[in-house]
């Protein structure tokens, strides 16, 4: 990994010594090339030569300053100095450091540490311009983390948890930036293996220390997301999250969940939702809802690491449930999914005339339904959306991997009403006043007589719509 990379016709000098000293003792120099120069004084503990003090400094080896602070090194009390400055470093592809034989504990007795990054990558994520500074705490490491993207504190506790390790994080304010939006190559998009063909090196949920995450800031490619808990530890093979939980002013997320070592990713989500439209703006759709709360729940799994998120291999169910809102004129091509909902693709494919209906927005006072996922395909059979002017109800299956549909659509507007008033003026009030009753008492007849059926089929984005 970074900064340590290299290709195989690249040539790095490196140059090491090791030279005896008084006791059980002696000395290692190492210097490779301009990235780094390490002066470690070692010890004969039970019948293995162990790290007790010393300093790695990042930069350039030839530097005065470096060469007084490595010699210095050895002179002072045990424990390792981390110094200098790096153009990149990497946090991901040291799972191997240990070796096939399962080493326990640091590689080194880590003091303190101080160090500047000019680009921090790993895991999807870019932070510009970090500054770290740490010391010893207890038995782990305590991290002050600064920059303009992430300022907080990281605290990691080498035991607990079968000595997996805790690592504790308390930051004020985190900016997500994925590796491509800071020009960083990302890995390349891999087919999920069975566990038994997974890569060497690669992150396994039971080789994931217990975590304990509260972020008071969070931006992910610039969404404002809110305030993030994540708390979960390993569980025999597996890892476990106990407990998520994101807030912010237009609603909250709370859930659970499971990573086995199968290799499949298990979640229990419940959004409570205080501003529908506003949440879906804070998700990247903003102008597509107006208003709207109430609550959806869904339980899904699917084939592959928690990040691996798929919808060939989705499965689960779902169940929303919202109050009043409306859907508002949407661009060809923006919230497609939503535009389903919305519906606002079939007035330009019916005969009717349903452009005040649904074409500038439509009103909706409640939208409530279940339905069930089989590998990416939805399948709903009563889902409702309830408005001033319109009823709706759609059946059938949406295909989220394809972006397909196979739906019949009934639409009812609500003309019952206004039928009765007609009638009022003119065939008198007394029978337009019998007729709304008897329209009330009947469970509104009129409205049904006047609904229309669709079967609506091809991609989200241009519709095949068939009157029944």
């Amino acid at each position: 990994p970074q900064p340590f990379a290299k290709h195989a016709n690249e040539v790095v000098p490196l140059r090491m010594e090791k030279s005896a000293g008084t006791g059980k003792q002696d000395f290692i120099t190492v210097r490779l090339g301009k990235l780094f120069s390490a002066r470690l004084a070692r010890r004969d503990e039970n019948g293995a030569m162990i790290v007790k003090r010393g300093a790695i400094n990042f930069g350039d080896p030839d530097d005065l300053q470096v060469i007084q602070s490595l010699q210095g090194a050895l002179r002072k009390k045990d424990g390792v100095r981390l110094t200098g400055s790096l153009p990149v470093l990497s946090i991901q592809g040291w799972e191997g450091l240990a070796g096939s034989a399962g080493r326990s504990g640091p590689l080194l007795p880590i003091d303190t540490v101080s160090l500047s990054v000019e680009k921090l990558t790993g895991y999807g994520l870019a932070i510009d311009s970090l500054h770290i500074d740490a010391a010893r705490r207890g038995e782990g490491l305590a991290a002050q983390l600064s920059s303009g993207m992430l300022n907080g504190e990281l605290v990691w506790q080498p035991h607990g948890y079968e000595n997996g390790g805790k690592l504790s994080a308390r930051l004020r304010n985190l900016q997500w930036q994925d590796e491509e939006q800071a020009g960083q190559p990302s890995p390349a998009t891999e087919t999920v293996e069975p566990a038994a063909q997974q890569k060497p090196g690669q992150l396994h949920p039971d080789k994931l220390p217990a975590l304990e995450f509260a972020i008071e800031n969070l931006q992910v490619k610039g969404k404002h997301i809110g305030r993030l808990e994540l708390v979960g530890h390993p569980d025999g093979k597996d890892w476990r999250m106990r407990r998520l939980r994101i807030t912010n002013p237009d609603g909250s997320l709370m859930g659970d969940g499971i990573w086995h070592e199968s290799a499949q990713s298990e979640v229990n989500l419940m959004l409570e939702i205080s501003d529908a439209g506003k949440i879906l703006a804070r998700s990247g759709y903003p102008n597509t809802v107006k208003g709207g709360s109430g609550k959806l729940t869904a339980n899904l799994s699917w084939a592959g690491t928690p990040d691996e998120f798929n919808y060939a291999s989705l499965n689960g169910t779902l169940k929303l449930d919202t109050g009043k809102g409306r859907f508002v004129k949407m661009e060809p091509g923006v919230g497609k999914l939503l535009s389903i909902l919305s519906l606002q693709s079939l007035p330009k494919r019916i005969t009717l005339d349903f452009n005040d209906v649904f074409s500038e927005g439509f009103q909706f006072e409640n939208i409530n339904g279940n339905a069930s996922i089989r590998n990416g395909v939805l399948d709903s059979q009563d889902f409702h959306i309830d408005g001033s002017s319109a009823k709706v109800t759609l059946k059938g299956s949406v295909d989220l991997n394809n972006e397909t549909q196979d739906l019949r659509v009934r639409i009812l507007p609500t003309l019952g009403d206004s039928v009765s008033l007609i009638g009022a003026f003119t065939a008198g009030p007394a029978v337009g006043i019998g007729a709304l009753i008897l329209n009330k008492v009947l469970g509104d007849p009129l409205d049904k007589l006047v609904s229309f059926e669709y079967n609506v089929s091809g991609t989200w984005s241009d519709p095949n719509v068939v009157k029944v």
